[in-house]
């Protein structure tokens, strides 16, 4: 019982500790004059699209290079990719290794992938009319 009366009792002193540097640091905030225009929404959409531009421009450098360094692009894309022109899809076909890391590749293989692709879809779409014509007659059931 000593041992709960003295944690609660501990746990009371940091809570008033704490209430005191929060109340401290509120008084260094409310000193500092924060100018108006930095509260207007006008200013922070500005410079929320700034951001932005910002982002996609170092994306855009890191992607302009003859080899595209993994680990600067994963470290820029943690903290999301910006929706503009096809610098998403770019980045995710990066990153899961769609794309060969340096970018003088990409048309080929991209065209070498297309070409897969369409193969694949040749080999295993089955065209119902087609299958009917190609299966002989009377080879789908044993009448027994």
């Amino acid at each position: 019982m000593e041992y709960a009366k003295g944690l609660l009792s501990r746990a009371k002193e940091l809570a008033v500790q704490t209430a005191q540097e929060l109340q401290q640091r509120a008084a260094v905030l409310e000193e500092r004059e924060i100018p108006a225009a930095a509260l207007s929404p006008a200013a922070s959409l500005s410079s929320s699209v700034q951001s932005i531009e910002a982002r996609v421009a170092r994306f855009q450098a890191e992607l302009r290079g003859s080899h595209i360094n993994l680990d600067n692009l994963k470290r820029l894309a943690f903290h999301g990719i910006p929706d503009q022109g096809n610098l998403r899809a770019t980045v995710w076909k990066l990153l899961l290794g769609y794309l060969p890391l340096n970018p003088e590749e990409w048309g080929a293989e991209l065209a070498r992938k297309r070409t897969q692709y369409h193969i694949f879809c040749q080999e295993l779409i089955v065209d119902p009319k087609r299958a009917a014509e190609e299966e002989p007659q009377g080879a789908g059931c044993s009448g027994a």
